[in-house]
């Protein structure tokens, strides 16, 4: 059997952003649910994959729970990023600062435009697994700025 690559990325993401919440010196705290992802598969629609229907059909618990699990990184996230960039500006940071205004707007703006495409609203279904992969890209892109940052400051 072998392991769909989404649910080797979360099983993978998942404890690696745990570790990084330490290592920030708990500056950004995971939401534990990250490693679940990986275990609790998302119903299949949008065609993913190849013949599925465009909305599930029938949701199942495990796509429920999928959906729940997930949902606290979506919505803490942008505002990790939104509270950061004013801590930093405060701390004459502003290089920085801009950075994680401009992080925390793209990954709610990408996270309600993979909503509408996954509602298959506005012609945005063909492309809502595309936002979505954008939306986790820029927010762990900016997780790695931040960690990277903050493991250069002095304790």
């Amino acid at each position: 059997m072998s392991v769909p690559i989404p649910v080797l990325a979360y099983a993978v993401a998942g404890p690696l952003l745990f570790v990084v919440s330490f290592l920030v010196q708990g500056a950004l705290r995971d939401d534990g649910c990250s490693p679940l992802r990986g275990l609790f598969l998302c119903d299949p629609s949008g065609g993913h994959p190849p013949g599925t229907p465009a909305v599930a059909v029938v949701r199942t618990w495990h796509g429920v729970a999928h959906d729940i699990c997930s949902t606290p990184v979506f919505t803490a996230l942008p505002a990790a990023c939104l509270v950061a960039a004013r801590r930093f500006a405060r701390a004459g940071d502003h290089g920085l600062a801009r950075i994680s205004a401009a992080a925390g707007t793209a990954t709610l703006a990408l996270f309600v435009v993979t909503g509408i495409g996954f509602a298959q609203s506005a012609g945005l279904g063909p492309v809502a697994g595309l936002m979505q992969r954008l939306t986790i890209a820029v927010g762990f892109l900016w997780i790695a700025v931040f960690a990277r940052r903050r493991s250069l400051t002095p304790a």
